[in-house]
């Protein structure tokens, strides 16, 4: 990455799926199998940030999400990864809109 806080950042998240917390990571991705979440119950400023392009969740899923939380937002990234509000080309703007949504919640 030419970024070198960028690549520090995606060094240190990695570390989190690889290093000594798999096991955790690795528990949770056994829990979705059967998570029910209640998002109609969901009543929290909500803001959804998905890449169309994400290879480890699907779209749909925020698609879904934000027509089930009442209010909820979704910002779409057409050519992204699922770390594209930290690492990418539009991060910046990305973490500009989730700064703005906490900012807006907090009112």
């Amino acid at each position: 990455m030419a970024d070198d806080e960028q690549a520090a950042f995606a060094v240190a998240m990695f570390d989190t799926v690889t290093g000594a917390r798999r096991a955790g990571f690795e528990n949770d991705f056994r829990q979705f199998a059967d998570l029910e979440l209640p998002l109609a119950d969901v009543r929290a400023p909500t803001l959804l940030i998905h890449a169309r392009t994400d290879a480890d969740v699907l779209y749909d899923q925020s698609e879904h999400a934000v027509g089930a939380v009442l209010g909820a937002r979704l910002v779409t990234v057409d050519v992204g990864t699922h770390l594209s509000a930290w690492l990418g080309p539009g991060a910046d703007s990305l973490q500009t809109a989730i700064t703005d949504h906490l900012a807006s919640a907090q009112t």
